[in-house]
């Protein structure tokens, strides 16, 4: 299989549902903003794949950056540390978004977005 193609201004993003602060909801509408500027891949949104595993690794490594979620339960997903430690080992841009319990949808959505537009000045 040849090498996954980094795509300019491809956004991965890696989260755990585990404790409820990251759901459904929020990642959909985070999408349908940034969308508009950026190719973005979300698991959950996007992942219609048989071997889903295989799906992640290849979207992980043709993205040009990577934003982890961070929540309370995000170390208790080993899924998410495998994604950490692949972006890593291929050099890929990694940033760290903290989010809280307690914060309203729309506080999330604006913090997410907001670290987004702010971080990547490149549009697609």
């Amino acid at each position: 299989m040849p090498a996954p193609v980094v795509k300019r201004n491809k956004l991965f993003f890696s989260y755990t549902l585990r404790d409820g602060v990251v759901s459904n909801s929020l990642l959909s509408e985070i999408y349908t903003i940034l969308v508009k500027t950026y190719d973005i891949f979300i698991d959950l949104l996007h992942n219609d794949s048989i071997d889903k595993q295989a799906r992640v690794l290849n979207e992980l490594k043709s993205s040009q950056y990577v934003f982890v979620l961070k929540t309370p339960m995000l170390e208790e997903s080993s899924w998410v540390d495998i994604e950490i430690a692949e972006t890593r080992k291929m050099g890929i841009p990694l940033f760290f978004i903290d989010l809280k319990e307690g914060c309203s949808n729309d506080e999330k959505i604006k913090k997410i977005t907001s670290f987004v537009q702010s971080t990547i000045k490149e549009k697609k």
